[in-house]
Formats: structure tokens, sequence, C-alpha cells
């Protein structure tokens, strides 16, 4: 009676070790995806509130400036102006993203010499790593954040990716 008791009680840690490790199969498995969910939203939402900071600070160039013009990344990290915190790059900006694309139009003069204030601008955030899956961001004059939904993200030779609004998403 005592061994049949032993291996009933054998049995029993038996399914509750097996439970178990499938259990915990189950949850490392899809834990890291959920993880790495929550971080690439994170990292999304980064982005795209640097991209705002950054228009902002464009605005604020702008508003300093006498020809009314948005400011160059070089502008923009020059020490005199103190618009951007010295140490940073265009790599090291926003976690997990690289500014490809700053894109500055200055304004045309009129027969006077001044300002006409048409000067434009747009950046362009663009994932480091395919890794991660994360989307590329962009913001322009109108303070409006952008998501790429183009196929192909490699901007090489031409900027005309930019002007096509088909291309861009507004994010809010």
């Amino acid at each position: 009676m005592n061994r049949i008791r032993m291996k009933q009680f054998i049995q029993v840690v038996i399914c509750i070790l097996l439970c178990s490790v499938f259990i915990f199969t189950t949850v490392s498995c899809c834990a890291p995806e959920m993880l790495l969910n929550s971080r690439r939203s994170a990292w999304e939402n980064r982005c795209r509130l640097t991209l705002r900071a950054l228009g902002s600070t464009e605005l604020a160039y702008q508003d300093q400036n006498k020809n009314h013009d948005y400011g160059t990344w070089e502008e923009l990290i020059d020490p005199r102006n103190n618009f951007i915190q010295q140490g940073y790059t265009r790599e090291t900006l926003i976690d997990n993203y690289a500014i490809v694309i700053f894109d500055v139009k200055k304004s045309t003069l009129n027969e006077k010499g001044e300002s006409n204030g048409d000067s434009t601008f747009m950046i362009v955030a663009e994932p480091r790593s395919p890794r991660n899956n994360l989307r590329t961001f962009a913001i322009d004059q109108d303070q409006i954040p952008y998501v790429w939904i183009g196929k192909d993200s490699q901007w090489g030779e031409g900027k005309t990716k930019l002007d096509d609004r088909s291309l861009w998403e507004p994010q809010n």
C-alpha cells in the first residue's frame, strides 16, 4: 500500500514539474516579444517627442534671427547659439535613431534685401538598426510629426521622398 502511494506521489510531482516546464517555456517564448513591443513603443514615442522639441528649437532659432530662417544642424549646435546642448550628434540625439536628413531651405530675399519668410525645414530620424522594427519619423515647419509609410527608407541620392506627402502619415 505504501509503495502505491509513493508511486502516485512521484507521478503527481512529475506531472507538476512537466506543467511548470510547459508554463515556463510558454511565458519565456511570449515575454520577450511583449517586452520588445513595449520598448519599441517607448523608443518611437521618444523619437516623436525629440522631433517635436527640435521643431520648437527651429521656431526659437527662426524668431531670433533677422532673416527669420530656420537653423541648420551646425547653427543649432554652435555654442554661441546654445540651442542644442554640446556633445550631441545626429547619431546620438535620439536613442536607437539617427537623424539622417536635416534639410533647411533658407528664405529668399526680395528686391529690398529683406527676407520673404519662406524658409522651410524637414528633419528625418531613421532607426539605426532594422533589428528592432522601428519606424522612420519626420517633422517639418508645420510642427506635425510624420511616420514613413513607403516601402523602402533608403534615402540615397535625391530628397524627393521628403516632398511626396503620400509616403508620410501624420502622427499626433
